[in-house]
């Protein structure tokens, strides 16, 4: 059964998956703006694929007569049972249900409830991992053209992004400076010293913007420090025998 439960599960090529507008601003707007005819423009991207085509997944894995359906009732819920035939010849149920649909009350939910019982066997359950962006809409209230084909990307990676992230680009020989120069600023002493020692080199080896970012840093984190204090005022000279000292003492003539 593993087998079966692997080919099953296996995506299905882009072009079968489909994307449909799930949680919207239309509610938020209507709010803001005391308007309850305003339209969604914005909404979460959901992807889905079609009942028959998950059908056609369980005939080429199951063969048609390996795999069967049925539907019950419960609390106002449509269910589905999917039953598959294991290789031994015995038959295995898997079932969900679904409430109505906001498209057609009984169609729309014997349609969720049969793919829902089929995620139950792992057909189209990946969809389920897939991001779920926020995308523009149109006036229709639908993904707007240029959205879904930023959304098939998503899907050709299934779930990464079509293309690998940039990495970073290394740090320039300006932030390598300024970060030597911020590593000293707990230490004025060696933050003079280090500035002092490699100031000519930097301004020779780098371009003039280059170098400008640097000062304008060595500035910045100079200003940080605190202001020297000034020098005491020297001691005032002993008194003498007279208990007098300085300018207070007296001329005798």
């Amino acid at each position: 059964m593993s087998d079966i439960f692997e080919r099953l599960a296996a995506p299905f090529p882009a072009d079968a998956v489909s994307w449909r507008v799930g949680t919207s601003n239309k509610k938020k707007l209507q709010r803001e703006t005391g308007n309850q005819q305003a339209k969604a423009t914005k909404g979460q991207a959901l992807a889905y694929i079609d009942a028959r085509d998950v059908m056609d997944r369980f005939d080429e894995v199951c063969g048609p007569g390996g795999w069967q359906n049925r539907y019950s009732h419960a609390d106002r819920k449509t269910i589905c049972e999917i039953g598959v035939r294991a290789p031994d010849g015995e038959w295995i149920w898997k079932a969900d249900g679904a409430g109505d649909s906001d498209i057609e009350a009984e169609k729309g939910s014997l349609s969720d409830a049969f793919k829902r019982a089929a995620v139950r066997w792992g057909v189209g359950r990946y969809l389920y991992h897939l991001p779920s962006p926020w995308v523009d809409l149109d006036e229709r209230e639908q993904i707007k053209e240029a959205d879904r084909r930023k959304l098939e990307g998503i899907l050709r990676g299934k779930g990464a992004p079509a293309t690998a992230p940039e990495e970073p680009p290394p740090p320039s020989m300006a932030d390598k400076a300024i970060n030597v120069l911020r590593g000293c600023s707990s230490d004025k002493g060696l933050f003079k010293e280090t500035w002092g020692r490699h100031q000519k080199a930097w301004k020779a080896a780098m371009s003039g913007p280059d170098y400008a970012s640097v000062v304008k840093a060595m500035h910045e984190i100079a200003a940080a420090f605190p202001k020297d204090e000034p020098a005491p005022p020297p001691a005032p000279p002993p008194a003498d025998g007279f208990g007098l000292s300085g300018d207070n003492v007296p001329t005798f003539n």
